[in-house]
């Protein structure tokens, strides 16, 4: 029987796992196996080896889909297992490497990228072009670049190049460097970065989509990156608060901090308030109505009326990043987005 913990964790899980790309019956039998929380890496882990071993013997057989679905599936597997009790560069490490042999196998034009505060992967439409727009990818407290795939997917449908990024305490970056009070630096490092790649391919027009954290962090950029054309906001929010977080939040700040102390300084650093209405590029919003973590005043509907060109979707039924609930809302912002990154016809 599952334990409490487990189920809680899995409840708050499923849904992030599902949109990131796993198969939801696959979810729900594995986490039935799990008797204890302090187990769910290792089966996690274990589930990942599996498609792993699964995806090697189809490329080595020459049958590369299936190779790419199973390399993806073990990211995303290696990805969650960071879920309990602790994360560490080295387990997302694994997840990008396992990711990285997905992309690269049917994606020989994607790259790899790195700066100072940032590793990222830039990936390429089929028909890109020579120059087209681009959309930078940012995540949340305990997210990563390797969470975007889903998304990433959808914008490439669209014609759209995209940038995953993991900033300070993300991802590969998790316990290597520290949080970051202005990730709008981190933005103008990696645009900067798209700017002077050698190449065949130059960005046109840059936007940026953020969850969660990865909003805030968006909704900042756009305040102070003026080359930012437009932005989506998923569970996003302009003001946050060491006071204002619950015990699970604070636990992954403190993790990713170091110390209650460092990442209080951090929760009551997340504050844009006073930049919001400066911002000009058009942004597009959406809340989830049952999200247990980002709710308030100062979220996508406080936002939406401060900025200057706000489209505001709230979901009712939607969670945290409103993964529960993407058919109501993830199709119609990628079509925004991509009208407002491209030239008028």
């Amino acid at each position: 029987m599952t334990n409490e913990i487990v189920a809680d964790l899995a409840a708050g899980t499923r849904s992030r796992a599902v949109a990131a790309g796993l198969d939801g019956y696959e979810f729900d039998a594995l986490v039935e196996t799990i008797p204890d929380p302090e187990q769910w890496p290792d089966v996690l882990r274990g589930a990942a080896s599996r498609h792993l071993d699964t995806g090697d013997r189809a490329a080595e057989a020459g049958l590369l889909e299936t190779a790419v679905t199973a390399y993806r599936a073990a990211s995303v597997w290696l990805y969650f297992a960071q879920a309990w009790p602790t994360a560490s560069a080295d387990g997302y490490g694994a997840s990008a490497r396992a990711q990285w042999r997905a992309i690269s196998l049917r994606e020989p034009q994607a790259r790899r990228l790195s700066g100072d505060s940032f590793r990222a992967v830039l990936r390429h439409p089929a028909q890109a072009g020579p120059t087209g727009p681009v959309v930078l990818l940012v995540s949340g407290l305990d997210g990563a670049k390797e969470e975007q795939l889903a998304v990433s997917d959808v914008l490439l449908a669209r014609g759209l190049s995209t940038v995953a990024i993991d900033g300070p305490a993300q991802g590969e970056l998790t316990t290597v460097q520290p949080f970051s009070p202005d990730f709008s630096r981190v933005v103008t490092e990696v645009i900067e970065t798209l700017r002077s790649l050698d190449g065949p391919w130059t960005p046109s027009s840059i936007g940026i989509w953020g969850s969660s954290l990865g909003g805030h962090y968006t909704v900042t950029a756009l305040a102070r990156e003026k080359r930012l054309a437009a932005g989506v906001v998923v569970s996003g929010f302009a003001k946050a608060g060491w006071e204002a977080m619950g015990p699970y939040v604070r636990s992954l700040a403190t993790v990713r901090a170091g110390s209650e102390e460092a990442a209080a300084r951090f929760a009551d650093s997340l504050d844009v308030t006073a930049e919001v209405s400066s911002i000009a590029a058009p942004v597009f919003l959406v809340d989830g109505g049952r999200d247990p973590l980002v709710n308030g005043p100062m979220t996508g509907s406080w936002i939406s009326g401060e900025v200057r060109d706000g489209t505001y979707r709230f979901i009712e039924q939607g969670d945290h990043n409103v993964a529960n609930a993407r058919w109501l809302w993830l199709d119609d912002a990628a079509d925004w987005l991509a009208g407002n990154l491209r030239p008028a016809q």
